[in-house]
């Protein structure tokens, strides 16, 4: 029996390897979930209503016969605040300009969550360096532009690169306003 699944609000998906969907029959044994099945896939889902663990009863019907395969628990989380790198490097970290603009790519990671989840999306953000006198330039999806690039290559050691206003949705729905600062060695 496979059960995937991410965090609360954020459906898991039920799955005996080997059997059509439609020869699947989950039940909540404890806890508070409802099961539905995706009209997409065929698959069951499962949508927990509140965090904590649950057990999952799976009962599969092969060569004409039911058979039980088994309870599993389910342990649901939510979903935490993800945060925000440049590259492999954090907020606070000090990077050469070298180690930036070699990979110039931002993305919004999640610390310390046990689950796997979907790579969340980067739409835009605002970058600008300390010191430079220069407004703040607009970013468009998870890459510094070459004007970026170009600012942090002018820029002078200690000073500061920030980005911000980096809006990114977890699959629970949430939407998470995200930072990060940088300072250059």
């Amino acid at each position: 029996m496979n059960v995937v699944y991410a965090g609360i609000d954020n459906p898991a998906s039920i799955g005996v390897p080997g059997v059509a969907s439609k020869d699947i029959t989950p039940t909540i044994t404890t806890g508070n979930a409802t099961i539905v099945k995706d009209a997409g896939d065929g698959n069951y889902i499962i949508k927990p209503t509140k965090i904590g663990k649950m057990s999952l009863k799976v009962m599969a019907k092969i060569d004409g016969q039911t058979k039980d395969m088994g309870t599993k628990e389910i342990r649901i989380k939510r979903i935490p605040k993800p945060s925000l790198r440049i590259g492999s490097f954090k907020s606070g970290d000090q990077v050469s300009k070298a180690e930036i603009t070699a990979n110039p790519v931002l993305r919004a990671s999640m610390e310390d969550f046990d689950f796997q989840i979907p790579a969340l999306k980067i739409n835009s953000f605002v970058f600008n360096v300390q010191g430079s006198g220069a407004l703040d330039l607009n970013g468009s999806g998870n890459r510094l532009t070459p004007e970026m690039i170009s600012r942090i290559n002018n820029a002078k050691r200690g000073q500061k690169i920030y980005i911000t206003d980096v809006t990114v949705k977890t699959p629970d729905g949430a939407t998470h306003s995200l930072d990060c600062t940088l300072r250059l060695k």
